[in-house]
């Protein structure tokens, strides 16, 4: 099993993005060859398609959404596009952040307009100053704006995080750092012009001020360390975080940290959850940061925490909220030897200790008996505080499909939702589904999106 995003699911090996370093390719070659993982942008699929599916709260499809509750779109003359992110917008309409590789144009993103039912739309592309661009998340404000965060590698082969924001309306925001979009570089700690050697963001999120927080990695020595940048409402960087508007964060004993969700609590501090290599294992890691950029040291040890699961040899975080009460909710995916990989779900009190009213012991194991393996990509809790954890299966067949479940809040299975708390979605035009991304509506239903890989002829 590959541990990079969206693990092998498009049976599509993918190397780490551009290097600018002897370094930082010594440090990833090894993680490759070891260990079977890149620290770099998901696997992505030759021939995939956006797709979205729309459920009640009982589990079944909504069949007014789409088609039968389903939509497929390939909209671009691309190679590959796929949902990786989704919000609300006007008169209860569906916005769908999208990464792609359009043919002559290379990876960029853009963003798609649904009705309230997904039967008719408008899209929206900008093309930014940059040679390559990647789309890996997506995040709304409190003013409705939809904001973006991936990667961008200049002209010259240097990578930065990327953060792009549009109105409403789609069009690109220019009140936002003056053209809709910012970069920030993470340097060298003790060679201050000495950019990483390599660097990404993976997660987005917006606290209460409506300032955007990205979470990824970056290459820092012969390490690879969290690395977290906050911006001000205006796009520019908040000097008043970190260093420069950025911090990185190592975990001790670790030469490997590389984060895939962040989430703000009710009292601006900033969590951030990923895969930390501990040992040669993969363990979810979890850190805490103040609102200044410091490890909040009330937190676990020092700001941080790693979690292993007696069960499981390897063990990473994709996701992660907080709740009403400051709970931290991680989810991610497990590798058991009898079963292979399940979904993974750990609870912490807002100490960082486990919360042993989650389950018992704080963690969550769930195997879908009709499938070989499970993996979660996408977090997200209902109207009603419930959890719902979505991602993909591999079924017998061979191809994968989009799996869903959903969980009370005290980590049980919920049987309101399709009978077993579990739900598996197909694609009659695909074999290999994904989820990426959830939201809900008034309603309470789940909006998932992601990507379907056509079938072969």
């Amino acid at each position: 099993m590959n541990y990079g995003k969206i693990d092998q699911i498009w049976q599509e090996e993918e190397g780490m993005t551009t290097v600018s370093s002897v370094r930082g390719v010594l440090v990833v070659l090894l993680a490759a060859l070891f260990l079977g993982w890149a620290p770099g942008s998901p696997a992505r699929a030759a021939g995939s398609h956006i797709a979205a599916a729309r459920y009640w709260w009982d589990g079944s499809l909504d069949t007014s959404f789409g088609n039968q509750g389903q939509v497929e779109e390939d909209l671009l003359d691309s190679q590959r596009e796929q949902a990786i992110g989704v919000a609300l917008g006007a008169a209860g309409g569906v916005v769908v952040a999208v990464d792609s590789d359009v043919v002559g144009a290379g990876a960029e993103f853009f963003h798609v307009f649904y009705d309230a039912d997904a039967q008719s739309r408008f899209l929206n592309a900008a093309d930014l100053p940059f040679s390559y661009e990647i789309a890996n998340a997506a995040a709304q404000d409190s003013q409705g704006r939809f904001l973006t965060a991936g990667q961008v590698v200049s002209v010259f082969g240097g990578e930065s995080f990327l953060i792009q924001r549009r109105k409403t309306d789609g069009t690109l925001d220019t009140s936002f750092d003056g053209d809709g979009w910012a970069a920030v570089t993470f340097y060298e700690p003790f060679f201050p012009f000495s950019p990483a050697a390599g660097q990404e963001a993976a997660a987005v999120t917006v606290d209460a001020f409506d300032r955007p927080v990205t979470a990824g990695w970056a290459t820092i020595g012969h390490t690879i360390q969290f690395a977290v940048a906050r911006h001000l409402a205006s796009g520019a960087v908040d000097g008043s975080f970190g260093s420069g508007g950025t911090v990185l964060v190592d975990f001790p004993g670790s030469s490997t940290a590389v984060a895939a969700g962040v989430a703000t609590d009710s009292q601006g501090r900033i969590v951030v959850a990923g895969r930390v290599l501990v040992g040669g294992l993969w363990r979810i890691g979890v850190a805490r940061l103040t609102g200044t950029g410091a490890l909040d040291t009330s937190f676990g040890s020092g700001g941080r925490v790693v979690t292993s699961f007696a069960s499981a040899s390897h063990v990473t975080a994709a996701a992660v909220v907080v709740d009403g009460s400051d709970r931290v909710l991680v989810a991610g995916s497990a590798e058991v030897a009898s079963t292979g990989a399940l979904f993974a779900l750990v609870r912490y009190l807002s100490d960082g200790s486990l919360d042993t009213s989650f389950d018992g012991d704080g963690k969550v194991l769930t195997d879908f008996s009709s499938s070989i393996s499970e993996e979660v990509f996408a977090l997200g809790l209902d109207p009603w505080g419930d959890i719902v954890a979505a991602g993909t299966a591999a079924v017998q067949n061979g191809g994968r499909q989009f799996a869903l479940a959903r969980y009370t809040t005290s980590g049980a299975l919920d049987t309101y939702f399709d009978s077993d708390g579990k739900v598996l979605t197909d694609w009659a035009t695909g074999n290999h589904e994904v989820v990426l991304a959830l939201a809900f509506d008034g309603w309470g239903r789940i909006i998932a999106v992601g990507g379907v890989e056509q079938a072969s002829p």
